[in-house]
């Protein structure tokens, strides 16, 4: 273990007053006990004598004041100190004349919750107009379908999110995007649009664990068949309207059994929801912990009755969780 060169320490031995040192150089031989304990930035030193010549001279001056003093006074214990402090000069110099190592910090060395904990601090300066931990709206294309979309001032707050961090590895692309999409709750306005993304983003389909949607379209079948291959999936809210089980105010949006009961008995009653297209492939979904079903916004589509509500709430509880 190399002798302590601090300030405290050749104080103490009087070596800076016998041997004459500066406190150019005391200051330098602090730096340099605190580079050898891992204390200061490993290149702090020599980037200190890089940029400032009297220091630099300093060491030089120290060096061959030293040797006068080994030759004035060839006694044991003075070579002894004086070989300690030329050699923590020398040693300085080497620091100031090596190549500067560009050094990175080894974050994907720190184990995977103290990660995630670093990401969940990233995600929080991604909102600059919205408030983080709100419902996330994906700001691309709607897909191709006559369902209502999304209400326009929520939209409007939901701009395009971009990610700088996915573009440092790979790996640690996988684990942003894996992390984003289990922290936050994603809002779709129909099952096609559910269903476009889920077919479309492997990191979504993997990881996906909060999901909210309008359970409308054509879609909702092939939707909640690829929802159930969702195995991360713990919440879901499921939102009812009119245009459940209307895709249109014509066509009639109901399971295939259904639409071949309207076939031969047109008087039939209108369908309900356990008649809707979809239901079968809904009622499927097993392992969730939170099922919850609410009416959407007034705005957007004709509500169903409270009771409808209550009663779809109940069934789903009863097949989906646990």
């Amino acid at each position: 273990m190399a002798p302590r060169t601090d300030s405290h320490t050749l104080q103490m031995k009087n070596l800076h007053q016998r041997y004459g040192l500066s406190k150019n150089i005391i200051q330098l031989f602090t730096a340099l006990d605190e580079h050898r304990r891992g204390v200061s930035d490993p290149d702090a030193l020599g980037r200190r004598l890089r940029m400032s010549r009297q220091m630099r001279k300093s060491c030089t001056d120290t060096i061959s004041s030293l040797a006068d003093q080994m030759q004035k006074n060839p006694t044991p214990a003075c070579v002894a100190e004086c070989t300690m402090l030329i050699s923590g000069c020398t040693d300085m110099l080497k620091l100031a004349n090596e190549p500067r190592q560009e050094t990175f910090f080894p974050f994907l060395r720190l184990p995977p919750e103290i990660r995630r904990r670093v990401y969940q601090f990233y995600f929080c300066t991604l909102f600059t107009s919205d408030e983080p931990g709100s419902v996330v709206i994906i700001a691309n294309a709607k897909a191709r379908c006559q369902c209502p979309p999304h209400e326009s001032r929520r939209t409007m707050a939901a701009p395009r999110i971009k990610m700088p961090l996915c573009y440092a590895a790979r790996l640690i692309k996988d684990e942003v995007l894996a992390a984003w999409f289990e922290s936050q709750l994603f809002h779709f306005a129909c099952c096609c649009e559910l269903n476009d993304r889920l077919k479309m983003n492997a990191n979504l389909r993997n990881n996906l664990k909060s999901l909210r949607v309008h359970w409308t379209g054509n879609m909702s079948a092939e939707a909640f068949k690829l929802l159930k291959q969702v195995s991360t999936l713990k919440e879901l809210t499921i939102l009812i309207s009119k245009s459940t089980t209307n895709a249109s105010s014509s066509v009639p949006c109901v399971s295939d059994r259904e639409a071949s009961f309207r076939v031969h008995f047109s008087s039939r009653a209108p369908p309900r929801l356990c008649d809707a297209l979809g239901y079968d492939e809904l009622v499927a979904l097993r392992g969730l912990d939170n099922v919850y079903v609410e009416h959407v916004q007034g705005r957007q589509a004709i509500r169903r009755t409270y009771e409808e509500r209550h009663s779809l709430e109940l069934a789903l509880q009863a097949n989906i969780i646990g």
